[in-house]
C-alpha cells in the first residue's frame, strides 16, 4: 500500500496547522510501512496512539482559529473532528483484537485522514476569509 504524499492540495497556507498536518501524515506514513511489514498489532496501535495524540493537538489549533473567526459551520467541523477521532480510536481497538491492519483497513484510514485535512483545509479556509 502506497504511503501519502504531502502536496499543495493538503496546505492550508497557515504555518503551524501545515506542518502538523505534515506531521500527522508522517505517522500515518510510518503506520503504512509498519502495516505493508506485517508489524504486530501493538506496534501498529503504539503508532496510531502518536498519531491520535498529534491529531487531538492540531485538532485544539483548528477549533481555536474556527472561534476566533465565529466559523458558521463549527459545530458541523466539530463533529467531523470527532468522527475522525472515534475512527482512529475504533481500528486502534481492531488492531488491538486481531493484531493485524488489513489492505482495507489501510485504505480507510489513508481516505480518512486525507478527507479529514481537506475539511480542515475548507473549514480554516473559510474561517479566516470571514474574519
Amino acid at each position: 500500500m502506497q504511503t501519502i504524499s504531502w502536496n499543495d492540495d493538503l496546505k492550508l497556507g497557515i504555518k503551524t496547522v501545515d506542518s502538523q498536518h505534515r506531521r500527522i501524515i508522517g505517522i500515518a506514513n510510518e503506520f503504512i510501512n509498519a502495516a505493508n511489514q506485517r508489524s504486530n498489532g501493538a506496534a501498529l496501535s503504539h503508532i496510531l496512539t502518536r498519531l491520535r495524540e498529534q491529531a487531538v493537538a492540531n485538532l485544539s489549533v483548528e477549533e481555536r482559529l474556527m472561534a476566533r473567526a465565529r466559523y458558521s459551520r463549527r459545530s458541523v467541523r466539530s463533529l467531523e473532528n470527532q468522527r475522525f477521532k472515534v475512527g482512529l480510536k475504533r481500528l486502534q481497538r481492531h488492531l488491538h483484537t486481531t493484531g493485524e491492519a488489513t489492505a482495507q483497513d489501510i485504505t480507510q484510514f489513508k481516505q480518512s485522514l486525507i478527507n479529514h485535512i481537506r475539511g480542515a483545509k475548507r473549514a480554516v479556509i473559510r474561517s479566516i476569509v470571514a474574519i
